[in-house]
């Protein structure tokens, strides 16, 4: 019989999905956008090539197109919230990973105007 029990102090991994869509991303309350393209998501991150740095626990908003047939009949933008965890610059260019704590689905090109993180965050 196989244990299927993660090793002590170890935390499944969420299963990710190489979607590469363009995205926006900025710090949390700047009016100053990024230009980025995601290299892979899951339900709870996200791993993307970026235009600008940002300090590691930052906290971003990220706002990712996703393409008519992910999104439905029209084109959708997935609106999200939370800290920059990881950065990898080995390829030569900066890749960031940032943890997805709040997110909203909304019609393009609106998305940023419709959801504000909470006080809590």
């Amino acid at each position: 019989m196989m244990n299927c029990q993660q090793p002590s102090g170890q935390v499944e991994r969420a299963s990710r999905f190489p979607i590469q869509v363009a995205m926006r991303y900025r710090e949390s309350g700047s009016k100053t956008w990024y230009l980025g393209r995601t290299i892979n998501i899951s339900r709870t991150g996200v791993f993307f090539r970026a235009e600008s740095d940002i300090l590691a626990g930052t906290k971003l908003e990220m706002n990712i197109s996703l393409p008519v047939g992910l999104g439905g009949s029209r084109g959708m933008s997935v609106v999200c919230f939370g800290p920059l965890v990881r950065k990898d610059i080995s390829a030569g260019a900066s890749a960031l990973a940032a943890r997805i704590q709040n997110y909203k689905l909304a019609p393009d090109p609106d998305a940023t105007a419709l959801f504000t993180p909470s006080k809590s965050d």
